[in-house]
């Protein structure tokens, strides 16, 4: 007799398991497992890339067979070229901006099972512009990604004071006893009311090591304090109850100078933000007042003689208070001084009330000996310190005659620039000291243009035709200068130094200088019937290049650190001004209406770089 064998269920069980750890079956299959990943950064306005393949495995099956997405966070991921037998798994993403980021990614085998990992990325640097809104917004942008960062929404008159390197922007709200003070952290996306139970919070200036000095109370009575961005504290400066502290200025070390004092009579202090100490520099019993600081963080004070006339001084860490001109004979040190400008090698130029007029002097830090400029008698006038070191001023022979002269420490000598009948100003100058200069013509009252060389000691001129007025309008980096024709059709010309010829850029339809931007490059405006058009003038090519010349308004508004042109325009059919970025070929709208369907005007207020 033959018996069959028939399997139990229980076999029938077993057996189903075992083919199915066999075939791989989703029945005993194993989801794809992430290791912990650590946080990652990259630097502002590059592609982020980073290569999930060492952090990512499955029990049956390779990495290439799975499947990856972004769940949220943003990027893509693909597989990459393999390399000895690996291939990379890479998640790649253009971050908006400075902050920190978390991206979910998932892994998919192909049974269906799957597992998702967060990957936190920091973009540790921005490039950005402050733009406002109206009067009530303020935005933080991008300008490598065009991307932007509300800060302020519906604020009393906010107000961009500055930029800190460590990615901050400081902004008041507010006029008045109810004015505030307020930094913005662009990294962790916070903000911070500074001096919350003060009134009149006014920012003053701030260190390189992200310190805010700011001022409080009315102006009868101000305080002055600094504000550590990097621990949140306060330090007192100086809050004397019934004097005005304030009037500070932060020197390139990183001190804080400041006046103390009421009813007229003030003391100089500087306070070291390092140290938290205020040291006196001036205590006299008369008013002490300070002008200016040097390129070598000394700085220049006044003081009320005791002769009732004005005096100058020069203070720095190390050499203590010297008086300017002390070298000068009784009379002179009898008349009131006035700080004018102060030279690269710390020459300070001053003008000093004379009996018969005002006289210009030059006083060298370094020997404490102190040279005549000019004293002839008339009114001999400071008008300006060039790229040189060269001292340009003008003797003031009536109200429509002055003279221009230019004067070097190393030569000890005054050349003359132009003396002749009409009046002569004073305009700019060229990295190899050449003096630009208008001349008002007294027969037609013309205006010309001239430049004089330092080396050949003569003037050659730009623009002097007939009754029409040639105006300056900038000196460019490399020292060509842009002007204005303004005759019956006006011109916009280019004049190139080297060559000593002139070129027009643009005819008609009120031609304007708006800004330069790189290599001798300038941005110009145009109006015709009505409206105006932005253009680029490549100097280079020799060319205009078309910014923006659509129906509405256009205005130039900035040339940023990412080489862009930031401009506004005035939309079809709206009446606000949007900001467009244009790149040197495409103009891109970087602002529309909010999310309440609200729209704004929009002005570039500056620019800074953060990082953290």
């Amino acid at each position: 007799m033959v018996h069959s064998l028939r399997p139990t269920a229980a076999c029938l069980a077993g057996l189903a398991i075992a083919l199915a750890a066999c075939t791989g079956s989703s029945s005993n299959n194993a989801a794809p497992r992430f290791t912990a990943i650590p946080a990652q950064s990259v630097a502002g306005g590059t592609t982020f890339t980073f290569d999930l393949e060492s952090y990512v495995s499955d029990r049956e099956e390779a990495d290439t067979a799975l499947t990856f997405s972004v769940v949220s966070g943003g990027g893509a991921i693909a597989f990459g070229t393999p390399s000895g037998g690996v291939t990379p798994v890479e998640y790649t993403n253009d971050f908006d901006t400075m902050g920190t980021y978390e991206v979910v990614i998932r892994a998919v085998d192909t049974a269906g099972k799957q597992t998702d990992t967060t990957l936190a990325v920091v973009v540790t640097s921005a490039r950005l512009a402050a733009v406002r809104q109206n009067t009530s917004g303020l935005l933080l942008l991008d300008i490598d990604t065009n991307a932007t960062v509300q800060v302020v929404a519906g604020g009393n008159q906010p107000t961009f004071a500055g930029g800190t390197s460590t990615c901050c922007a400081v902004y008041q709200l507010g006029v008045g006893s109810t004015k505030q003070l307020w930094v913005y952290n662009l990294a962790t996306r916070s903000t911070t009311r500074i001096a919350a139970d003060k009134t009149h919070v006014t920012y003053v200036d701030q260190t390189t090591t992200g310190r805010i000095v700011y001022t409080t109370g009315p102006s009868t009575d101000t305080d002055l304090w600094v504000y550590n961005l990097s621990t949140g504290f306060t330090t007192e400066i100086s809050a004397q109850s019934g004097e005005i502290d304030g009037s500070a200025l932060v020197t390139s070390a990183d001190l804080v100078f400041y006046e103390r004092g009421t009813s007229g009579q003030s003391d100089i202090y500087y306070f070291d933000p390092a140290l938290g100490t205020s040291t006196a520099v001036a205590t006299a019993s008369s008013n002490e007042v300070l002008r200016a600081e040097a390129d070598s963080g000394a700085v220049i004070f006044t003081r009320i003689g005791t002769g009732g006339e004005t005096d100058l001084f020069w203070f720095s860490i190390g050499t203590s208070t010297v008086e300017i001109g002390s070298d000068l004979g009784s009379t002179e040190q009898s008349q009131s001084k006035t700080w004018t400008g102060t030279t690269s090698d710390d020459m300070v130029v001053f003008e000093l009330t004379a009996t018969l007029g005002v006289d210009l002097y030059m006083w060298n830090s370094a020997t404490g000996t102190t040279r005549t400029l000019a004293s002839a008698g008339g009114n001999e006038r400071f008008e300006g310190i060039t790229q040189t070191d060269g001292v340009v001023y003008r003797l003031v022979n009536s109200g429509t005659d002055s003279d221009l002269f230019v004067y070097t420490w190393t030569g000890n000598a005054s050349a003359t620039i132009a003396a002749t009948g009409d009046d002569e100003n004073y305009l700019a100058s060229l990295s190899n000291g050449d003096v630009v200069y208008e001349r008002t013509s007294t027969g037609d009252g013309s205006l010309d243009l001239l430049l004089y060389s330092i080396t050949g000691a003569s003037s050659a001129t730009i623009g002097a035709t007939g009754a029409d007025d040639f105006t300056f309008r900038a000196v460019l980096d490399n020292d060509n200068i842009v002007y204005t024709h303004d005759a019956t059709t006006p011109l916009l010309r280019l004049y190139d130094t080297g060559l000593a010829t002139s070129a027009t850029v643009a005819t008609g339809a009120a031609p304007t200088f708006a800004g330069e931007t790189t290599g001798g490059d300038f941005v110009f405006e145009q109006t015709t019937t009505g409206n105006t058009d932005v253009f680029l003038w490549d100097d280079s090519g020799t060319t205009v290049t078309t910014i923006g010349n659509a129906a509405g308004d256009e205005a130039f508004m900035a040339w940023t650190l990412a080489s862009t042109v930031l401009f506004t325009r005035v939309t079809t059919g709206e009446t606000n001004s949007d900001l467009f970025v244009w790149n040197g070929t495409t103009a891109v709208q970087v602002t529309d209406e909010d999310t309440a369907g609200q729209r704004f005007d929009h002005a570039v207020v500056g620019q800074f770089g953060a990082s953290n």
